[in-house]
């Protein structure tokens, strides 16, 4: 059972639907005694000027009717208790704002990311209301003091960016290895100056390169003659990955082992190794792999041949008496 309190709670809300669902009902009647009193002034004939009083209404072609209305409905008990409190609207706010226009709104969540291509560090920050326009600062700093800098340091920093009306930055004249701290200031105009904020949002990013470049094409390997000797040849296609620096060309007798270091081919060389040292009734298997200026290799362990060769990974065996290569 509800306790008392809750009956007079729910006893209440009765009263309060109850008087809305009648004010609701006499604001229908209402309009349907306007409708019918001006459909009455229109078609008086000897009545009052409104026609609203008791009276006989002849309309044309059709019987005279006698109509009557209620009037005191306004001040009756029950809309006289209606709470009008309850048929109040939601309350609503709006804000406003009053900036300094000398010391605009700092820049927020600013990041400094490593690109992982090399030579590039990609900056992203957000503007705060009110500002379209950055300047960013650069400072180069010492490893050592990577981890404990995160605050603002601008004893030997230079702007490198003024006016971006932009929320990002690629800045690609950095070194690999070497640390930055990235500083981004909003930009007020005010009265024909340009203000800075007095604070800037700060970070920390070692600019490197991870990307290695793209593994040689076309390998194969067929024999070669140089003064009646019979050796392998292997042949390549360089990558056009734009950082490439060298090739180097590993040799083993067994299978899925890259082996041993057997020639370097720098970039501008051809690209292709004579292999002298074979041994008759030999198997060799071949790995040719492209590394970049900053020594990223194109495969961190084995990798087979590139297509080009119909037979990858079929070994050549020279033969002892002819000397030829046998498949």
């Amino acid at each position: 059972m509800s306790t008392p309190q809750e009956q007079e709670i729910a006893q209440r809300a009765y009263k309060s639907r109850r008087r809305w669902l009648f004010l609701k009902e006499v604001t229908l009647l209402l309009l349907v005694a306007v409708v019918a009193g001006l459909s009455m002034y229109v078609a008086r004939d000897n009545h009052t000027a409104l026609g609203l009083l008791p009276g006989r209404v002849a309309l044309a072609d059709e019987l005279p009717v006698i109509t009557s209305f209620r009037t005191p409905i306004l001040s009756s008990e029950p809309f006289l208790e209606l709470d009008l409190r309850e048929m109040s609207h939601v309350e609503q706010q709006v804000a406003g704002t009053v900036f300094d226009p000398t010391n605009p709104p700092p820049v927020e969540m600013l990041s400094a990311l490593n690109s992982r291509i090399g030579g590039e560090v990609v900056l992203f920050w957000t503007l705060p209301k009110g500002v379209s326009e950055v300047a960013i600062y650069r400072t180069a700093i010492k490893d050592t003091e990577v981890v404990s800098l995160q605050k603002r340091d601008t004893k030997n920093e230079t702007k490198i960016v003024d006016d971006l009306a932009a929320e990002s930055y690629v800045d690609t004249d950095v070194t690999d290895g070497e640390a930055y701290q990235y500083r981004v200031v909003s930009l007020q105009t005010h009265d024909g100056k340009v203000y800075e904020s007095e604070e800037g949002s700060v970070d920390v990013v070692i600019p490197s390169d991870e990307v290695p470049p793209q593994a040689p094409q076309n390998v194969i390997v067929r024999t070669s003659t140089v003064d009646d000797k019979t050796s392998l040849e292997v042949l390549w296609v360089h990558t056009d990955s734009e950082d490439f620096d060298h090739v180097r060309v590993y040799r083993s007798s067994i299978y899925g082992d890259r082996g041993e270091e057997v020639a370097l081919v720098q970039a501008n060389q051809t690209a292709a190794y004579i292999d002298d040292s074979v041994d008759p009734n030999e198997t060799y298997y071949y790995t040719v792999v492209s590394y970049d200026t900053s020594d990223n290799a194109s495969s961190a362990d084995f990798q087979a041949p590139a297509p080009g060769n119909s037979s990858p990974f079929e070994p050549f065996t020279v033969n002892s008496i002819t000397g030829e290569v046998i498949r």
